[in-house]
């Protein structure tokens, strides 16, 4: 048998024991096969994908979203890009406070012309992201959701209230100007304590808008 065959002999054998090792919750040993694995093939993403799931398991965030980077890619260039969004897709299940692993699910979905599913995806990213620390992540995906659809009232005002809560008040005051323009009745009561929430500046522009105090 010519060199060639012996490896991937070598290689199917350790694919074989990093799915055993796998199954057995033995992650590092799976991971170190798949390592291994991908040696000798470098540009499988298959063994890519599911490397990328062993790494976030064990805490390796970076090497998760290369290894899913990888596997997306690869796929994409391959033209299978159903299967390029299921890994971004995984990505996104195995680190929901990642924003990039949204952004990238909903890039695909969008390079397929799925936009009311991408806007759904940016949205269902941001439910994920709710502590304090994570509200410029969720800023990231709001900022791109409503540039997609700009007509859901609670996103918008989530999207200002946010702005504000990080000390950004230039940007909230940008959001809140578009809602009090088009909102009416208690919608607009609300546009209207969000402003005064951001201080005198924002009430100022408050009185601007609609001359009252």
């Amino acid at each position: 048998m010519g060199l060639f065959g012996r490896q991937d002999i070598g290689r199917q054998e350790r694919l074989a024991a990093a799915g055993r090792a796998r199954a057995k919750g033995r992650y590092k040993k799976a991971i170190a096969e798949y390592r291994e694995a991908l040696a000798q093939q470098p540009d499988d993403p298959a063994t890519h994908a599911k490397l990328g799931p062993l790494l976030a398991k064990v805490g390796d965030f970076p090497g998760a979203w290369g290894a899913f980077v990888a596997a997306g890619e690869r796929y994409f260039d391959q033209g299978f890009v159903e299967k390029s969004l299921a890994v971004y897709l995984q990505a996104a299940e195995a680190m929901p406070w990642h924003p990039k692993t949204w952004k990238a699910a909903a890039r695909m979905l969008l390079d397929k012309g799925r936009r009311a599913d991408a806007y759904k995806l940016l949205l269902d990213g941001r439910d994920h992201l709710r502590r304090r620390s994570q509200r410029p992540e969720a800023i990231e995906l709001l900022v791109v959701a409503v540039k997609l659809d700009d007509s859901d009232f609670e996103v918008m005002i989530d999207l200002a209230r946010l702005h504000r809560k990080v000390d950004r008040a230039d940007d909230a005051l940008e959001v809140l100007n578009t809602l009090a323009q088009r909102s009416k009745g208690a919608q607009l009561k609300r546009v209207r304590r969000e402003y005064f929430a951001l201080g005198p500046s924002a009430r100022t522009a408050w009185r601007w808008l609609f001359g009252k105090g």
